[in-house]
């Protein structure tokens, strides 16, 4: 019962923001009250995090270092129907607001459905998996929203048939053969089968969903935030640690990395060279993430002492270090204190370089060029942590 309210005040938050959309919502409370035979099964309470506040944020309220998220759950509904990459599940036409997105504000969301043309609806037999949702194509929502969902699946030893997930990417491919999934069991949402109905719908809840402290105010959206809840991070790294183990001895990597962003042209440094000949002096080895495979970046975060990177969500790799390792993460444009939260949580030593100032266009994609005398002054200033 009691998450059954934490649902409707929820519901009830969110249909504030949303009651103009040209889309119907619904709430999976009352998809239960409608639909006696959906099943509800918890798999964590409510839980709270409380990190210390990001000392250069701009936006405090879109990265709320307080709160709590919301219990965890695994939900069965009988015909039930998914739609897209970005994973809309849908009941009788409307779509259930708790499997949509935090991290991006919902009318960009409305206009992604509307503007959706989906085929015909394609029946499937036997028992399917949601795992897809909306930022997909981002490794680090890959790893930590996506594969998380895997893991309310194993904690109760549910079984299915399908799983309805991208699967076009190298990662995407390489992480779902670690955790042993079968290629032949994937239903890609694309092209025909972008919307489907299953005889039986498995949809595991979005692992760190906020909902609202008692007496507080609440913003249901938060961009400039991803979370890491211990158990997210246990599971990860039981998956992929022992898996690179096996291969540990193939490989040597430095100690003192340099992460590049050379393989994208999202946020990359343009003098990237430039600010790399800086550190090389202090021992330090450059890595591009998108040409090692995922075992590999593994590896390389796990015995890592020293990590230089700039904001990306490569860092998602962080997870795999050894406690105590020292991060210098450099920021351009977006203001985005994941990971100074989560190295909060793996008892990182965490510094960080601000190269310019924050811009309030959250999801910032500029790629700058960064002043060299500033990334030459906080080395100069912070000599002891290169020793």
């Amino acid at each position: 019962m009691y998450n059954l309210l934490i649902t409707t005040l929820c519901s009830l938050l969110l249909s504030t923001c949303i009651h103009a959309y040209k889309f119907d919502l619904i709430s999976l409370h009352d998809v239960m009250l409608q639909h006696p035979d959906v099943t509800y099964l918890k798999c964590h309470d409510v839980q709270s995090f409380d990190y210390e506040p990001f000392p250069a944020s701009i936006l405090p309220k879109l990265q709320p270092n307080k709160g709590l998220f919301a219990e965890t759950f695994v939900v069965n509904i009988p015909n039930g129907q998914v739609a897209s990459t970005y994973g809309w599940v849908l009941f009788n036409n409307k779509v259930i607001q708790e499997f949509i997105s935090q991290d991006q504000p919902l009318e960009p969301q409305r206009e992604l459905f509307d503007q959706k043309i989906l085929p015909s609806i394609k029946k499937i037999s036997g028992k399917v998996v949601v795992l897809t949702r909306i930022d997909y194509n981002c490794f680090g929502h890959w790893m930590h929203d996506i594969m998380a969902r895997l893991a309310l699946l194993e904690m109760h030893d549910i079984e299915y048939d399908w799983i309805y997930v991208t699967n076009h990417k190298k990662y995407m491919k390489e992480t779902l053969a670690i955790w042993g999934i079968d290629p032949k069991k994937i239903i890609e949402p694309f092209d025909e089968f972008a919307y489907i109905q299953a005889d039986e719908l498995i949809v595991p809840s979005l692992p760190f969903r906020r909902i609202p402290e008692p007496n507080t105010l609440f913003s249901p959206w938060s961009p400039l935030a991803n979370y890491f809840p211990t158990w997210i991070i246990e599971y990860l790294r039981s998956k992929c640690l022992p898996a690179a183990e096996k291969i540990a001895d193939k490989y040597t990597f430095s100690k003192r990395i340099f992460i590049s962003r050379k393989d994208t042209n999202l946020r990359n440094m343009i003098n990237e060279d430039e600010v790399f000949s800086l550190f090389e002096p202090y021992g330090f080895k450059r890595y591009c993430l998108g040409q090692m495979s995922i075992l590999e970046q593994v590896l390389l975060f796990k015995d890592a002492e020293i990590i230089i990177a700039a904001h990306g969500s490569g860092l998602t790799n962080l997870i795999f270090c050894k406690e105590g390792t020292r991060l210098i993460e450099i920021f351009q444009a977006r203001s985005d204190c994941s990971y100074w939260y989560s190295s909060q949580t793996l008892g990182l030593d965490y510094h960080y370089i601000l190269t310019m100032p924050f811009k309030f266009d959250c999801f910032a994609p500029d790629s700058t060029t960064v002043s060299i005398p500033l990334i030459q002054n906080f080395i100069e200033k912070n000599a002891q942590l290169f020793e």
